[in-house]
């Protein structure tokens, strides 16, 4: 028998093979490309203490105050002593 013919013969294990190798490359590219858009962003809580602004608490933790508002949902400038803040990773 030639090799073409067991080739073809045993139902073309190999390329089964390697479209599985294939396909399991392709799902994981798509996972680590699309992966992140369905994760929550990690935060990290924080809480107000007198004499905070958001400016202050921005800049500790290396963010802007834009960001720091987004995350929040604020949308003026006032901040309470109490409150807890999330911040950004």
């Amino acid at each position: 028998m030639s090799p073409a013919k067991s080739e073809a013969g045993d139902g073309g294990a190999v390329a089964k093979a390697a479209g599985v190798v294939v396909a399991a490359g392709v799902a994981w590219s798509l996972y680590k490309s699309v992966g992140p858009l369905f994760m929550k962003p990690k935060r990290q809580p924080y809480h107000i203490v007198k004499g905070d602004t958001l400016f202050s608490i921005a800049q500790t933790h290396g963010v802007s105050v834009e960001v720091l508002k987004e995350a929040n949902g604020i949308y003026g400038d006032d901040i309470y002593a109490g409150d807890t803040l999330s911040i950004p990773k």
